[in-house]
């Protein structure tokens, strides 16, 4: 399997330049959350409507240009926070010596293992409507993101919202983020919208994030 760029915890002041519509250009000050050699998580930045913008981010006198990949939800915990991507690979502004990390282990995950109060339909696990993002891989080297926002969560896979959704039985890397949680996992796209979303279907769980994951069931349990 091939190895990732670990992700560092970096807490550092950044300033974010970006051009408007009118030509003009805006700078502030922004903090980050984690870096990667690939890119980043900032906090503070509100300006920005929508993934896709160039924006340039500077760390002292290092600087790089980086592409928005995912925005925050107003409303949620993540609100001010934007996902980055390098788009200038041989630029290093955060300082940090990026190696591969081994594998992490996961165990294998299947509904009885999540407990989600209340049958959904034909038997399977209650759907619960929720508000998350989420980051997919299909597990190659270089392969391109896939960002989305969760909309729906049960004990047996998600709802993923994106621009670009994976062809069914497509096997899919994540790292969900749902309220105060974030959680890694093994799945298979089970079902597929075209230009809407997809279901993921849960296989397997990294050590650790089943409790967590569970307790963010049990909260959105309580508000249906």
């Amino acid at each position: 399997m091939t190895r990732k760029h670990k992700r560092a915890s970096l807490a550092v002041p950044v300033r974010v330049s970006r051009r408007v519509p009118e030509g003009i250009s805006t700078s502030q000050m922004a903090c980050t959350l984690d870096v990667t050699a690939e890119g980043a998580r900032l906090n503070g930045v509100y300006s920005i409507q929508a993934p896709g913008e160039v924006i340039a981010v500077e760390r002292g006198k290092n600087k790089a240009l980086f592409r928005v990949i995912w925005i925050g939800e107003r409303g949620t915990a993540q609100a001010g926070q934007v996902g980055v991507q390098c788009i200038e690979p041989d630029k290093n502004i955060w300082d940090v010596n990026f190696v591969p990390e081994a594998d992490e282990p996961y165990s294998a995950l299947n509904a009885t293992k999540l407990h989600v109060q209340g049958k959904g339909e034909k038997g399977r696990s209650k759907r619960l409507v929720c508000s998350g993002q989420v980051e997919l891989s299909n597990g190659h080297h270089g392969a391109a993101l896939v960002h989305g926002h969760v909309t729906e969560v049960s004990g047996d896979g998600c709802y993923v919202r994106a621009s670009v959704a994976l062809p069914p039985h497509s096997r899919v890397s994540m790292k969900l983020r749902l309220y105060h949680a974030e959680v890694h996992l093994k799945g298979v796209v089970r079902a597929s919208d075209k230009g809407m979303g997809m279901w993921v279907e849960f296989h397997a769980i990294r050590q650790g994030d089943l409790e967590p994951l569970q307790r963010v069931l049990d909260q959105l349990a309580v508000k249906h």
